[in-house]
């Protein structure tokens, strides 16, 4: 038997009375296990298999290959799932992180990255469920961006990725690999680079150093979002 620390991702129905849980576990990364008899009445595992649920996993490893044994929720985040905006946020993340994630990849960082944005979603509650759809659109946004930049799917903003100049940035474009200046931007050309200025290259480079509760606060800037939409887009369908 083997126990590690994990985040449920999701849960689905497998065969009659069972489920397969998709966990993000802290020493093997992401895993797909078999949970026997969880969709039956008599389950007492099923409340610890809900998504988002921080639990101590025990994995049962057989000739078959590995199936949940058991499992005890530490941490529930009953306020998140208390507030639709809270799980609207949180679902939509999970689901994008679950698609980025490919099973087996153990990553010490990525499983508190993902712990500390249950934790912050978790405690501001309360200021997630005020805003409307366009502002949670924005943070979902956000932090899927944050996800790629940890994934390393990251972009030169330190010089002209033409002629490594620093100075005059007009374009961030993404065929070329980062930020592009006045005059390289007229010998070249590309559909997937966006206008950008100091003011908006400083915010974008301080959404990766930021708490995850600052995070939240980030005002919505469609000049910003539409950077972070293109960047989203062209990572996820290289």
């Amino acid at each position: 038997m083997i126990r590690t620390k994990a985040i449920v991702i999701n849960r689905f129905d497998y065969k009659e009375n069972d489920n397969l849980v998709c966990f993000y576990t802290l020493d093997f990364g992401k895993l797909l296990l078999a949970s026997r008899g969880t969709k039956k009445a008599t389950s007492k595992l099923v409340a610890h298999l809900e998504p988002f649920n921080f639990v101590e996993l025990m994995i049962i490893k057989n000739k078959n290959g590995m199936s949940v044994g058991s499992v005890i929720s530490k941490d529930s985040f009953v306020s998140l799932k208390s507030d639709y905006n809270s799980i609207y946020l949180a679902g939509s993340f999970f689901n994008f992180f679950n698609k980025m994630i490919k099973e087996g990849q153990q990553d010490f960082e990525l499983f508190f990255f993902l712990n500390d944005f249950l934790k912050t979603i978790n405690k501001e509650f309360k200021f997630i469920e005020s805003l409307n759809i366009g502002q949670l659109d924005f943070l979902i946004d956000i932090f899927k961006f944050r996800l790629l930049s940890s994934l390393g799917y990251s972009l030169n903003i330190d010089n002209c990725s033409v002629c490594k100049s620093k100075k005059d940035f007009k374009f961030l474009d993404f065929e070329q690999g980062g930020l592009v200046c006045g005059r390289c931007s007229v010998n070249t050309s590309s559909s997937n680079r966006v206008g950008i200025d100091d003011k908006l290259l400083e915010l974008k480079k301080s959404i990766r150093e930021i708490d995850f509760t600052n995070t939240l606060r980030i005002e919505e800037n469609d000049k910003l979002h539409n950077l972070i939409k293109k960047k989203i887009v062209y990572f996820t369908n290289l």
